[in-house]
């Protein structure tokens, strides 16, 4: 059996929530390990996606992660170009400047909506497509079909005042993590989240 560095040579990994923190850091390492590295935004013309592409050669998608359709489309884009990913990274908080600092009493409820899509909702429409990718593939001789990963903040534990829609959008994306672990495991998918 080949060694765990080996056997990441050639894999893919996706990264949904193209950005100059996390997901900069995770294309970079995911690179240097010999993976093919997919990061999908917005907007792909961002100058950080941009150099990721110049100097680690990761391909850049563009993708609205709040769309069904979208979604599945990175998935078979990415499967065509790359292959299908082995290991996927939903990076994506929803927060806005104008949900955050309001008191319950004033805040939006279009902007709540619009947190939940971009977190919560998102988050379960790239767990969902990576899961359906990742069952479908024959699983290696150690089991081990993939791995999908959340990011989240610390309000996935504990809500700050003036900032429900934010908590709940996180908390949401926190027990979609626990239940897609503990259903997906079994098959050999490993599901983790990552405040």
């Amino acid at each position: 059996m080949a060694e765990p560095e080996e056997r990441r040579k050639g894999e893919v990994a996706l990264i949904v929530g193209g950005g100059p923190g996390i997901s900069a850091s995770c294309a970079r390492l995911f690179s240097e390990e010999g993976m093919r590295v997919a990061v999908a935004a917005r907007n792909p013309e961002k100058p950080v996606l941009q150099k990721l592409a110049e100097d680690y050669g990761v391909r850049c998608f563009g993708c609205d992660a709040s769309d069904p359709e979208a979604v599945a489309a990175l998935f078979e884009d990415v499967r065509k170009e790359l292959g299908a990913p082995t290991l996927v990274v939903h990076n994506i908080d929803g927060r806005t400047l104008e949900i955050f600092r309001k008191e319950i009493t004033e805040v939006d409820p279009s902007l709540v909506l619009a947190t939940v899509q971009n977190s919560t909702y998102s988050a379960f429409l790239v767990g969902q497509q990576a899961a359906r990718s990742m069952l479908a593939a024959e699983p290696p001789q150690d089991g081990h079909r993939g791995t999908i990963l959340f990011t989240n903040a610390s309000a996935a534990f504990k809500g700050y005042p003036k900032s429900g829609a934010f908590a709940m959008a996180c908390q949401g994306k926190s027990g979609l993590a626990q239940s897609m672990a503990r259903e997906l495991m079994p098959s050999g998918v490993h599901v983790a989240h990552v405040p």
